[in-house]
């Protein structure tokens, strides 16, 4: 764009659009390229250092400008390359896209040669397992007990609990769960727990493991497992 002091203002990555009726400018695209905006008094300026890139008036609910004698489009893009149809057809390969290509499925376009595609590579990519060295099932029940705390719930129980602690044995794959109010009743919760399962299968527990919450990272707990003998194995949240 052409200003009244000679100064040419050149916009980028801007979309051509046919049937728009208006030339938009972004303010927050403008913020990132490191020009200041400002409104007052029904006017705006745009500036950047000392130098006035813009100016103009309220009218309606629109601020125009009123600085700028000409402007003019040096490069459209008319929305029948590759990337474009990469991205209506959902992201969809390289591979898959040439064989619409070459149906004739994909009109205008001239060839396929997607580049590099961010959002398929965020979008497509997966966490990476663990090794499975050392993850035999244990023999015994209550050799190692893994368990979790779930919540809050959007919605209370009938009891008025909003969350629920799991104690799953590794041996067996029993799983026993409890309702509970608050984080802070896990404690209370393990120690009724235990008193029953060892009660019940005359073993003792040798091992749990859970990850860093508060809930069971506290002196409390730690220092009733090391009471008891229980070896404890802590883990990444979220990931069993």
């Amino acid at each position: 764009m052409k200003l009244p002091n000679g100064t040419q203002w050149t916009l980028n990555d801007a979309r051509h659009i046919l049937d728009l009726k208006r030339n938009l400018i972004s303010t927050s695209k403008l913020d990132k390229e490191g020009y200041v905006m400002t409104f007052g008094d029904g006017g705006w300026k745009v500036t950047k250092g000392s130098i006035v890139f813009a100016k103009g008036n309220l009218v309606g609910s629109l601020y125009l400008l009123t600085n700028v004698f000409d402007y003019s489009l040096n490069l459209v893009s008319i929305g029948n390359d590759a990337s474009l149809w990469h991205n209506r057809l959902g992201h969809m390969s390289e591979k898959g896209m040439k064989i619409l290509h070459s149906n004739g499925s994909l009109p205008n376009l001239k060839e396929v040669d997607l580049g590099f595609c961010e959002d398929c590579v965020y979008g497509k990519q997966k966490r990476v397992n663990f090794l499975k060295v050392g993850k035999e099932k244990k023999s015994h029940k209550l050799d190692l007990i893994h368990t979790d705390v779930w919540g809050p719930a959007q919605v209370c129980s009938l009891g008025g609990s909003s969350y629920f602690v799991t104690f799953i044995d590794d041996c067996t794959r029993k799983t026993w769960v409890y309702c509970i109010k608050k984080k802070s009743d896990v404690f209370g919760t393990f120690k009724r727990w235990k008193a029953l399962v060892e009660n019940e299968t005359n073993s003792k527990l040798k091992c749990l493991k859970s990850d860093n919450g508060g809930e069971f990272c506290n002196n409390e707990f730690d220092s009733f497992c090391s009471h008891n003998g229980i070896r404890r194995i802590k883990v990444v949240p979220r990931t069993p």
